[in-house]
């Protein structure tokens, strides 16, 4: 049996990508910790287009987004940042790090992006009016590859839950703060990691664009 996100949820992040209501969890502000977040808005995101691995770059919008964020980690300890090696990734960060610009960030293979195949740059809005169920179990399911392309399931066992178990244990190591800017699929799948959440919970996540943050104290 195929896991997928309900149709609310898909269809409200078609219509609204990044808008939620659930507050993001926020631990303890002192190290050893990790902040995540979403990059900002990006001309793809505005589109409702599919853009996993395609470097699309963000909008004017976007850019505000990561200074709403800027100003609300600026009471939070940051030694070092971590980024997936997009160009939406990094401006993301480096306008919400603000005067911090010392503050070093490492590209990350492990954090890249879902490879959506062919379905990258097509519309969600038309592969839904196509078929509905398609739409849902190409896009928002667990164990489905889009046409030469991957699955959230691909991800989490090729890249991701390796990348949450090396941060996790050099952050605590290090007694380190670390900040890592990376995209929606890659984000629920790390938080699905820190915050211990089934696969079907998961698949509910909406992140927003910048503006917010996960804060995961390891003590």
């Amino acid at each position: 049996m195929v896991t997928v996100a309900s149709e609310e949820s898909f269809l409200k992040s078609i219509k609204e990508p990044g808008k939620t209501e659930k507050p993001l969890p926020k631990g303890e502000a002192k190290r050893p910790l990790l902040i995540v977040f979403r990059h900002g808005e990006t001309f793809y995101n505005r589109e409702k287009l599919f853009c996993g691995k395609f470097d699309s770059l963000l909008t004017p919008e976007g850019k505000r987004q990561a200074e709403v964020l800027r100003d609300k980690l600026v009471e939070i300890p940051i030694d070092n940042g971590i980024i997936a090696p997009l160009s939406r990734c990094r401006e993301s960060l480096t306008i919400a790090l603000g005067s911090r610009s010392e503050i070093p960030q490492r590209p990350e293979p492990l954090i890249y992006e879902r490879d959506y195949g062919s379905l990258t740059g097509k519309s969600k809005e038309a592969l839904y009016r196509e078929s509905p169920q398609m739409a849902l179990e190409y896009r928002r399911s667990w164990e489905i590859r889009p046409p030469g392309g991957e699955s959230l399931q691909d991800v989490w066992q090729n890249r991701v839950e390796i990348f949450c178990q090396e941060t996790e244990k050099a952050t605590r190591q290090n007694n380190s703060a670390t900040i890592i800017c990376c995209t929606n699929n890659t984000m629920r799948l790390i938080r699905m990691y820190f915050e211990k959440l089934t696969i079907p919970q998961m698949l509910e996540l909406e992140n927003p664009l910048a503006q917010d943050y996960c804060l995961y104290h390891l003590p």
